[in-house]
């Protein structure tokens, strides 16, 4: 029997050759759970694989073969790394639709033939191929077995989507939102936070005159914090609802719960801000489009990109380019630097009519048209 322990991205694995009782011999690669602090417990998990081995009670099922659902789970523990709900329910459900389906034998065409059942659009089918192509690109970084090598190709798509109201539109919105939600609504169209960092907003994230929120950033999903005005609108409804004022031993409780108290869960508010839409006749109008009228507004009244990528959390004004055409006579101002007639006053511009004498104006400079 050869079997050693073998430190990789920090965590260790065992891998070798073990003879069984059979006097066949398989490959061994497992990872112990272990990181390098803790070689200890990674040396006891080897010894108990070879006692196994000798008492011919190995699972051999567990080393020869290995389903989808093993390595999602395998994905979904990693250490020092935070999946995303989203990711985390997308692969979850992507285990439970093939839950005995070998990794060997799991297809590109068969993947994607499932992605395309789901019934989203290409900008969300991209996301999810994402999330499937990191996941086998962490097994294959840390040598687990049978891990395709085929990788999803994402498809195209226009992701400069930017659907916004008017604000006598968002003004209808919020005054007809129900009243147990009507903080919540009015605070993702005056802040552009988005719902997720919403409805985890605590009283202790609300100082000194503005909301404190936060989401998660890049691959390693560091946390982190921005402080946005809160605008006097705002700051009314807030101080009207119900749960507006709790401080003291209460700091810690959400600022935004439903009609029984309880905080807000992204499909219960969702389901009732398209309820709400549906009744008002607006179209197309989803909570995370509260976030693109908020820069839209912001925009149209002359803010800059760079102030806007700010309050939105964007770290470059890349994220934020698609409102540049809402900034006010932009484009007009621009062309007409090249314009005469914007640089030079209205009595030196040629063309100017004669006196019926035959001589201009005293205060007039006649200009000769080049031909």
């Amino acid at each position: 029997m050869s079997l050693k322990l073998t430190l990789r991205n920090n965590h260790y694995y065992v891998s070798g050759t073990i003879k069984l009782a059979s006097g066949n011999k398989i490959r061994i690669r497992r990872a112990t759970g272990y990181n390098s602090a803790q070689r200890s417990n990674a040396e006891r998990f080897l010894a108990e694989l070879l006692i196994s081995a000798m008492d011919g009670q190995l699972d051999t099922a567990q080393s020869e073969v290995e389903y989808i659902s093993d390595a999602i789970k395998q994905y979904v523990k990693r250490p020092a790394t935070v999946l995303s709900d989203t990711d985390r329910n997308f692969l979850t459900r992507l285990g439970d639709e093939f839950p005995k389906t070998k990794l060997t034998e799991f297809t590109l065409r068969e993947c994607v033939g499932w992605l395309n059942t789901l019934g989203n659009k290409p900008n969300t089918i991209a996301r999810k191929m994402t999330s499937i192509n990191a996941m086998f690109n962490y097994l294959e970084s840390i040598d687990y077995p049978n891990t395709p090598t085929w990788r999803c190709k994402k498809p195209y798509y226009d992701d400069a989507r930017t659907r916004w109201l008017t604000e006598p539109e968002r003004d209808l919105v919020i005054q007809r939102s129900p009243e147990h939600a009507r903080s919540l609504i009015s605070f993702l169209f005056y802040t552009g936070a988005r719902l997720g960092e919403a409805i985890r907003l605590t009283h202790r994230d609300m100082r000194d005159g503005k909301a404190y929120v936060w989401s998660r950033k890049g691959k390693r999903k560091i946390k982190k914090w921005r402080g946005i005005p809160i605008v006097p609108e705002l700051q009314r409804e807030l101080s009207v609802s119900r749960h507006g004022n709790c401080y003291g031993d209460h700091i810690d409780r959400y600022v935004f719960q439903d009609e029984d108290g309880q905080p807000w869960t992204n499909r219960k508010f969702e389901r009732l801000f398209a309820e709400l839409l549906d009744s008002l006749s607006i179209e197309d109008f989803k909570p995370h489009d509260c976030r693109h009228t908020f820069a839209s507004l912001l925009v149209q009244k002359g803010a800059s990109l760079q102030a806007v990528a700010e309050l939105l959390g964007h770290s470059s004004i890349q994220m934020v380019t698609r409102y540049a055409h809402l900034a006010p006579n932009a484009l007009d101002q621009t062309t007409n630097l090249l314009s005469s007639w914007s640089s030079t006053p209205p009595a030196c511009r040629a063309g100017t009519e004669l006196e019926p004498n035959g001589n201009a104006p005293d205060n007039v400079v006649l200009l000769r048209r080049v031909k």
